[in-house]
């Protein structure tokens, strides 16, 4: 007797043909006395007949039994009956040792099947334990080694548990994919046993998503498999699927009913687990019919099983109503979660940008909101500070690598306005430590936590901190799941970053502004390089930051493509009064531009982006920028929120509002008091602007 031997008693087994299981065995035994795979089959007999000891014992006897015959894919194979048996006693840790060590058999045996079979009892062990990552990275090992093997039968039950799993962590549109290819793979394996699992798991995923006529048809069909398969536990965990799914629909009578029936099943096999559920489920009901006598019988029985959980039940109120308002609850708060989950796990796709054009840079910020009255001011209730009047930042884009400059509060409101989804993101740095720089730091880390659930890293980000910033968030971003890297930039340092198929380095420049520290020096401008592989310069950027005049830092600015200038404000000291302020203002932004022209080669033609407007600047930001352009003889855009650049190698472009994809050459006021970029399409405005100061 072989393996192949083992696999056609499984199959009897799993479609309710137990007597020929039971005869197979029988004639094997006086065959071939003290086979292991008759002493499998034994075991796998007296693990459907629910004699869950005697499947241990039979279990250790193969396994001992396979060791000294040398066979390890039948000492693979025993160790996970010996795993399922376990976990149905209750010895949820034992049962993951045990699947630990036939995953090392399996493997050391090369065989695809054995392995398969051991990642999903590790699975479903992790799963018991409440590790419910590990038990999808376990499960979804058992499908691929199942497909690789070609055992349908296999891959059904790993994807039921990777469906299982899905649903533990929320996923819940995935879980029932997985769901319905378990159902697949046992259909196609005409395996009843492998095919009322799937449906089971498949109505879970439904109730889940609140498509609950649909769940219940899905529970009736695991219902009528698993009666097909002669199998009392799967009746039992189908009917108490079709008891939760009738509860749902408020069909009380039908849901008592089935948990009922649930009940004696599940009594039937001596599983406690199942006989729980259904007593937790009879307890919901009861409450919402107002069954008080019948519901502290059930509540008796049920604090002999789970005391705790009984407590929890005790405490349901006996009255009409309170149930469906409970469910509606839980499905409001479960459909958060899954568009939650579904924004996380979202491709980022390309962004839109004119032929020719590699990057982008966009404007994800409108006014600077750095004092506590704007915070005050901008939230005046629950829902938070405006985006279109807190800090925000900025977002570039560069052949699939982008990187996050300066979270400020506001900054996620404004990053999901503009079509972006976090998995775009893989890099972020902060500037200085203001609010309008800063405030969606944690939130911005709480998005790459969520993201990295599991032990292995799904989306790594880099961040790249100044001396304030470094201070204020290095120590948590350090122990986030998914950060790769927390490192310091100072001026005159430069740091290079992974990503991808363009090198690129964050240098730091000088700034002088007072943060959070109580410093003018923890704060840093930055220029961005982008090289090719062989070093040559691609497209540059510089960000002035926040900051008073450096002239020095010019230096470090020449010849860039794209310049971003924080203005702030105009302030006193622009017409010769008061003292130096913490930003440019407009004298400092146009001796800044200046020093860089001096520095640049003679045909130097960046975009410049002013932008950090004070709100009081809020209808004269055209005529500043006219201003600065008389000044400098440049390229200048008042930087809007939302608004873009497009970049290709040495040339930054604006990106017209109105027309994906066309270059603009010229801005304009709308109605609403937002700067559009519009391009030649629009032969209405002025060539370059629409007034002068």
């Amino acid at each position: 007797m072989d393996f192949s031997w083992f696999q056609k008693l499984k199959h009897h087994v799993h479609n309710g043909r137990m007597p020929e299981a039971v005869s197979m065995v029988a004639e094997a035994e006086r065959a071939a006395p003290g086979n292991v795979y008759v002493t499998l089959g034994r075991g796998y007999i007296a693990y459907f007949k629910y004699d869950y000891s005697e499947a241990m014992r039979l279990s250790a006897v193969a396994i001992e039994a396979a060791r000294a015959a040398g066979d390890k894919v039948a000492e693979s194979y025993a160790l996970c009956s010996q795993a399922d048996a376990l976990m149905l006693l209750g010895n949820r840790d034992d049962s993951l040792a045990a699947a630990n060590v036939a995953l090392e058999v399996a493997c050391a045996a090369g065989d695809k099947i054995t392995e398969s079979y051991a990642l999903h009892s590790q699975a479903d062990a992790l799963l018991m334990l409440g590790r419910n990552e590990e038990a999808l990275t376990a499960a979804t090992g058992a499908a691929e080694a199942a497909r690789a093997a070609g055992d349908k039968v296999a891959e059904s039950y790993a994807l039921r548990t990777q469906a299982d799993a899905l649903r533990m962590v929320n996923r819940y549109e995935e879980s029932l994919a997985a769901a319905n290819g378990a159902a697949e793979a046992a259909r196609a394996a005409e395996t009843k046993l492998a095919e009322t699992n799937a449906l089971r798991t498949q109505a879970e995923a439904l109730r889940m998503l609140g498509r609950y006529e649909e769940a219940l048809a899905a529970a009736t069909g695991a219902l009528e498999a698993a009666r097909a398969a002669g199998n009392k536990l799967t009746e039992s965990n189908a009917l108490n699927s079709q008891a939760e799914a009738l509860r749902m629909l408020g069909r009380y009578d039908e849901a008592l009913a089935a948990a009922t029936n649930a009940l004696e099943a599940a009594r039937a096999t001596g599983n406690k687990l199942t006989e729980t559920n259904a007593l937790r489920v009879q307890v919901l009901v009861m409450s919402q019919l107002g069954l008080s006598a019948d519901r502290d019988k059930v509540l008796a029985r049920l604090a002999g099983l789970d005391p705790s959980l009984a407590q929890r039940l005790a405490r349901v109120p006996l009255r009409p109503g309170w149930d469906p308002l409970v469910r509606r609850i839980i499905k409001a708060k479960a459909e958060r979660e899954a568009e939650f989950n579904r924004i996380l796990k979202q491709d980022p796709q390309p962004l839109a940008l004119p032929d020719g054009f590699l990057g982008k840079f966009v404007v994800l910020r409108k006014w600077a909101s750095y004092t506590t009255v704007d915070l005050m001011r901008d939230a005046p209730g629950a829902g938070g500070a405006d985006t279109g009047t807190c800090g925000g930042g900025y977002f570039l884009w560069w052949d699939g690598w982008g990187l996050v400059i300066d979270p400020g509060l506001g900054f996620g409101k404004a990053f999901r306005s503009a079509g972006l989804v976090p998995r775009h993101v893989s890099a972020v740095v902060a500037t200085h430590h203001h609010i309008d720089h800063t405030g969606d730091m944690l939130p911005v880390l709480t998005c790459i936590f969520e993201m990295n659930p599991g032990a292995m890293p799904a989306h790594q980000v880099d961040f790249v901190l100044s001396p304030g910033a470094f201070g204020a968030f290095a120590g948590v971003a350090a122990y986030v799941p998914g950060v790769r890297s927390v490192q310091l930039l100072r001026p005159n340092e430069s740091i290079n970053l992974n990503c991808g198929p363009n090198p690129v380095a964050l240098q730091g420049v000088k700034a002088v502004h007072r943060d959070l520290t109580g410093r003018d020096d923890a704060s840093i401008g930055l220029r961005i390089n982008i090289s090719s592989q062989d070093g040559t310069a691609v497209c540059s950027i510089g960000f002035s930051g926040d900051t008073r005049l450096v002239k020095e830092s010019a230096e470090l600015y020449k010849d860039v493509d794209l310049m971003v200038v924080h203005i702030g404000s105009i302030y006193e000291y622009d017409v010769g009064e008061g003292k130096e302020p913490w930003h440019l203002g407009f004298a400092g932004a146009v001796t800044l531009l200046e020093e860089i022209k001096k520095r640049s080669r003679p045909d130097w033609d960046p975009l410049v982006l002013v932008s950090e407007w004070g709100e009081e600047l809020g209808p004269d930001r055209t005529k500043i920028c006219e201003a600065i352009i008389s000044a400098v003889e440049l390229r200048v855009f008042p930087a809007e929120l939302l608004q873009s650049v497009g970049l290709k190698p040495n040339r930054a472009e604006a990106l017209c509002t109105a027309k994906d994809g066309k270059i603009a050459d010229r801005w304009h006021t709308g109605t609403s008091g937002d700067i559009e970029y519009w391009c030649d399409g629009h032969d209405s405005l002025p060539k370059r602007n629409e007034a002068s100061p």
